[in-house]
């Protein structure tokens, strides 16, 4: 458990922990999917299985090898259609609500692979881009992961890692914040199902808003 009265910043994922993109998303992999031939692939398959396992299932054996350099040259382009679709992106229930109580106890920060331009304006439409002291966005990290991100963050703004909680919903973003040890929140209601996020050892697993206030509230009472 982290000790109270030390953190000071709650740094939120935007894709699947704020913003409800599963849909975008599912709809530009089965739009490549059908031009590439390949049959379409159902959200709960994508929530429970890693990309690189996708793609070879999907594009056969022979491109296990090749599976991280097709999805780094997806990548781009799906950032081009979630722009095209920018305004059709919305936020969880009670994403708002839960973020005003918070920004009153703790600074918000968002780390994402998302594009900055689209974060903004979704927050914007929101009404909840105030609360956030700063969107920091990489879109490397949409393929190596996010842990560079996290670390520039600390070291900019002179954090420990305990100083920070990090709350995702991806397995990526458990493997990123071991490595810079801080701790996650993982939300299961995002891109990664909660047997996923189990095997992957999160320190943390929310089912909902109200547990993850809950849980932030146990961790660390400012």
């Amino acid at each position: 458990m982290l000790t109270a009265q030390k953190v000071q910043w709650l740094i939120f994922d935007f894709d699947g922990t704020l913003a409800d993109t599963l849909p975008l998303t599912m709809e530009f992999i089965n739009k490549s999917c059908a031009e590439l031939g390949c049959s379409p692939i159902e959200s709960e398959a994508f929530r429970r299985n890693k990309i690189s396992k996708i793609v070879t299932d999907h594009l056969g054996w022979w491109n296990i090898l090749s599976a991280p350099l097709f999805v780094s040259q997806l990548a781009p382009k799906c950032m081009d259609f979630f722009k095209e679709n920018k305004d059709r992106i919305t936020i969880f229930p009670g994403t708002k609500e839960l973020l005003e109580v918070l920004a009153t106890k703790y600074r918000l920060a968002i780390i994402t692979p998302c594009e900055k331009e689209i974060v903004t304006q979704t927050l914007e439409k929101y009404g909840i881009a105030r609360l956030f002291e700063g969107v920091y966005s990489d879109g490397f990290s949409l393929i190596w992961g996010i842990d560079v991100t996290i670390k520039k963050f600390l070291v900019d703004h002179k954090l420990n890692p305990d100083q920070v909680l990090y709350v995702g919903d991806q397995d990526t973003d458990i493997f990123a914040c071991r490595k810079v040890g801080v701790k996650i929140i993982s939300a299961t209601w995002g891109y990664n199902e909660r047997s996923f996020l189990e095997q992957a050892t999160s320190d943390y697993l929310v089912d909902s808003f109200d547990e993850l206030a809950l849980t932030i509230a146990s961790l660390a009472t400012p």
